[in-house]
């Protein structure tokens, strides 16, 4: 496991212990947060504080373009946003580039899976796509929990439907790519964000050029495209902001009450 920083109260605030301790979470707004995620819902204030200490989990904050994780660097532990969103990618291409596969924000995970493997390097970029502060974790510590067996059986279910959420992350992006069409791609990227923060006006958080890389175009093409599904009366454009305009086809399904999107995002009525 990867040394980390202990973190205690001295007078009234937080004192830096040394290199080799480990982080606890004291703030009660992280408290709260963390039990509306999936991977500490049900929990009370006083498990999750224990699971903390058990796991030798700790909180780093980040700065916007920052690398909370580089592809081929080793990889010991995964992290939980807190605040700020942070983009996925995938590690450099035949050409060089690394290609978005997703942002994420408040309660939800990147690098689990690879962390959980105990991959030697990791095959994914991520970086912050504004301030972040970020809950540092060591997946693997969680099967052998030295807490409560009921503390432990939770988290071990709240782990599960982690992966499960990831799962559905990333058949999100196969859907969007075996379109034949870049046309289809981007209605099925904007249906998917419209199921997803239930509404017929999603907002993708995505800068254009993000969304062309996500798409695996140029922006160039991106945007001409756009125009061409705008004067085919498909989609309303308006910065972020798409407006799907043909929504026969939209399935807004019931998520868990563990989803991220359940206990953190906000959402909006359809209209």
């Amino acid at each position: 496991m990867a040394p980390a920083l202990r973190l205690l109260r001295k007078a009234g605030a937080l004192a830096l212990l040394g290199e080799e301790a480990i982080m606890e979470i004291v703030q009660e707004r992280d408290l709260e947060l963390l039990s509306q995620t999936p991977l500490f819902s049900y929990l009370s204030d006083d498990e999750i504080r224990k699971v903390c200490r058990a796991t030798n989990c700790y909180i780093k904050q980040y700065s916007r373009g920052e690398f909370l994780m580089r592809s081929g660097e080793s990889i010991s532990a995964a992290g939980l946003v807190l605040e700020g969103r942070v983009a996925i990618y995938t590690a450099p291409g035949y050409d060089g580039i690394e290609r978005i596969i997703a942002e994420i924000g408040i309660g939800e995970m990147y690098g689990e899976p690879f962390n959980c493997l105990s991959y030697q390097v990791t095959p994914i970029s991520v970086t912050a796509s504004t301030a972040a502060r970020v809950l540092i974790i060591d997946v693997r510590e969680l099967f052998d929990l030295k807490v409560d067996q009921a503390t432990s059986q939770r988290v071990l279910a709240n782990l599960a439907i982690q992966f499960a959420e990831k799962i559905t992350l990333f058949r999100g992006k196969v859907e969007v790519l075996s379109q034949s069409t870049l046309k289809k791609k981007i209605l099925a990227a904007v249906k998917q964000e419209a199921e997803y923060q239930n509404t017929f006006n999603p907002v993708i958080p995505l800068t254009k050029v993000s969304f062309a890389q996500y798409l695996c175009v140029n922006r160039n093409t991106l945007a001409r495209t756009l125009n061409e599904l705008e004067e085919e009366g498909e989609l309303a454009i308006q910065g972020r902001n798409y407006r799907l305009l043909r929504p026969e086809h939209m399935l807004f399904v019931l998520k868990s009450p563990q989803s991220p999107e359940s206990g953190i995002h906000s959402t909006q009525s359809r209209s």
